[in-house]
């Protein structure tokens, strides 16, 4: 059963319930407080009787009990009378009565001089009350009993019964279909919010609920939005993750296939035919080029497993000192490419792993002069944070493109590959830095301008000592 289906049985079972019981005590009470007070009325009738009689017997004590009898006969067929029935006797003797009635000669032994006996009772006549009393005429107990038709009371209950139920019948219609339209109300924002998961589930990752209002339905869409906006962003870094696999099984099988080519066609050169030995030389050579290189890529492909472990222990470092000792593998290099160096350090220490963070710093200054053909400067900047230090590296040399600059990171990738490979490099570099950054909870940064300057900013946060 789908829940606005639920919600209006739901609440129609509950009008229903509260309005049934709501009338029925209402009919109830009315009909208590009515039948009250035609016991009251009856009482102060019955009672000016007896008030009479006690009257009549105060002034004469010389009447007879016909006498009397024929009084009350006379009270019962006045107009003004509301008495059914009389009856006028003795515990031996009945002097007068009026009205085919069956008494309940029980009541008058529950009488009193001060009180009186009433009972209700119903036969095919209709529903009427019995009083039953005493008095004493001539110091004789007689007792008298009255019976009064209250058929109207009973009969006005049964009306409004029946209009209950008229009006019952009614509510339960209107009360469904009223529930039907709060219902379908109250969850068309759920509906719409169904619809929505569907169209994402099918692969619609934009689509949003969009539900209005401050109430729970509202929240709850926001919260669903939410979910999404965490689940896409998810999926996305997922399928990015894939496809960098992608790129860096394609990129490392590339890297392979083209030496091992090389070396397996030098090699069968070298095994099939008759060279002179200037052309040995020359394919040893060649092989031995590819295979230094291949060794290359292989202890960087090592050091970037390595890194990963990230269990490297953090000791208190100088890096104004690590920069002096990365900048002393490339002082002759660069002196030979006319590339002038501007270093700026500020004196400190904080909690670093020293050797990848040389690591780091070689293949920043690797790539900056790699990146300059000749005549060129590269500045680095050195200074201290509140909770690590910061490292800046920048030349003036070809620049990068800036729909390259986010894939700088990857692994094999390299913005000019043929000028790449020339120089020996495989696209690791950077994927190596990233790699020690995040080590040290850092960020890195890249920006460039083509044909102006590359600016690479580190951050190393790894705490102060």
């Amino acid at each position: 059963m789908r829940l606005r289906t639920k919600l209006a049985v739901f609440i129609t079972l509950l009008t229903c319930l509260l309005y049934g019981i709501g009338g029925t005590l209402l009919i109830l009470f009315s009909f208590q407080r009515s039948m009250e007070r035609e016991k009251e009325q009856a009482l102060q009738s019955y009672r000016f009787l007896q008030s009479t009689l006690t009257l009549i017997n105060s002034i004469s004590e010389q009447y007879y009990s016909n006498e009397i009898g024929n009084l009350l006969i006379q009270e019962l067929n006045s107009s003004d009378s509301d008495w059914e029935a009389l009856r006028f006797y003795t515990d031996t003797t009945v002097y007068q009565t009026k009205g085919n009635f069956s008494y309940d000669d029980s009541l008058k032994v529950l009488c009193t001089d001060t009180a009186c006996a009433l009972k209700t009772y119903h036969n095919s006549m209709g529903h009427f009350l019995q009083i039953t009393g005493t008095f004493s005429v001539n110091h004789t107990v007689f007792y008298l009993d009255a019976v009064q038709n209250i058929s109207e009371i009973y009969e006005l209950r049964e009306a409004q019964l029946q209009i209950y139920r008229s009006l019952f019948l009614i509510l339960i219609v209107l009360s469904g279909i009223l529930s039907f339209l709060i219902a379908h109300f109250l969850t068309k924002p759920l509906h719409r919010l169904s619809i929505v998961s569907g169209e994402i589930a099918a692969g619609a990752l934009e689509k949003r609920a969009n539900v209005q209002g401050n109430d729970e339905t509202a929240s709850l869409a926001s919260d669903f939005n939410h979910m999404a906006e965490i689940l896409t962003t998810k999926i996305k870094e997922q399928q990015e993750t894939i496809e960098q696999q992608e790129r860096f099984i394609g990129s490392f099988t590339h890297e392979i296939k083209t030496p091992m080519t090389s070396l397996i066609g030098y090699a069968d050169l070298l095994r099939s035919c008759t060279l002179s030995k200037e052309e040995q030389a020359e394919c040893a050579n060649y092989i031995f080029k590819e295979g230094k290189r291949l060794e290359q890529l292989s202890f960087q492909l090592l050091d970037l497993l390595v890194v990963r472990k990230k269990d490297f222990p953090m000791v208190s470092s100088s890096p104004a000192g690590i920069l002096q000792r990365a900048l002393s593998v490339f002082r002759r290099t660069f002196a030979a490419q006319n590339i002038l160096i501007d270093v700026e350090t500020e004196d400190g220490c904080c909690l670093l792993a020293p050797d990848l963070v040389q690591s780091l710093l070689i293949n920043l200054l690797d790539n900056a002069g790699k990146a300059i053909d000749s005549s060129g400067s590269i500045q680095i900047r050195q200074s201290m944070l509140t909770d690590g230090c910061r490292y800046e590296v920048i030349d003036n040399g070809r620049g990068i493109p800036k729909e390259d600059l986010e894939k700088l990171t990857e692994a094999f990738y390299r913005v000019d590959k043929s000028r790449s490979r020339k120089q020996g490099g495989a696209g690791l570099g950077l994927s190596i830095c990233k790699e020690i950054v995040e080590l040290h909870h850092g960020t890195l940064f890249i920006t460039s301008e083509p044909g102006l300057e590359t600016k690479v900013i580190v951050e190393l946060r790894g705490d102060r000592v």
